[in-house]
């Protein structure tokens, strides 16, 4: 199982979304189609690791995501990690010991409270939000090939691509938990 932890503000809302949109949420409607593209084609599953799993449900969440779009078939069954108090990372541990299932992860977060994780982390700036770069990371993290989906859409990737996918894959040597 892939799974993808994801925050909400500062990946789907972002400065730049609430400037253009003039509003609280202001979902970014490119990283919302990114994040549900990307796990349309790899098969992850999310799981909310933002503040936004606080005092919702799992049917509120589903709704949110419908909403922005991103498929809410696309969330996990165990949707949201535990609210602990401490660093994130705790909270994502905690989670991924009770899925000895999960064989890849990522965590899609702008926030702090993450070294403990650096080699899954991806940590796009909470002004502008997900870039072609930070998708090619969770690419290598998830192990999906980032070409076919860019061949798909259009783009030829460059030897740059494929360096920096390469050098995030190799840091991953241990998917354990």
């Amino acid at each position: 199982m892939k799974i993808l932890f994801l925050d909400i503000d500062g990946v789907l809302i972002t400065s730049r979304s609430m400037l253009a949109l003039a509003t609280y949420p202001a979902f970014d409607p490119v990283a919302c189609q990114l994040i549900d593209a990307f796990c349309q084609r790899s098969g992850a599953k999310i799981v909310i690791c933002s503040a936004w799993r606080e005092e919702r449900s799992k049917a509120d969440l589903e709704a949110i995501l419908d909403s922005m779009p991103i498929a809410k078939s696309h969330l996990h069954d165990d949707w949201a990690t535990p609210v602990i108090f401490g660093p994130r990372s705790r909270e994502v541990q905690e989670w991924l010991s009770r899925h000895p299932e999960t064989t890849h992860y990522a965590v899609l977060d702008d926030g702090i409270g993450l070294e403990d994780l650096a080699h899954h982390v991806i940590q796009p700036d909470s002004d502008v939000g997900l870039l072609l770069d930070h998708m090619i990371d969770l690419c290598a993290l998830l192990d999906m090939p980032f070409e076919k989906w860019f061949v798909d859409a259009g783009i030829k990737p460059t030897k740059k691509d494929f360096e920096r996918s390469s050098r995030k894959a190799s840091v991953i040597v241990d998917t354990s938990h």
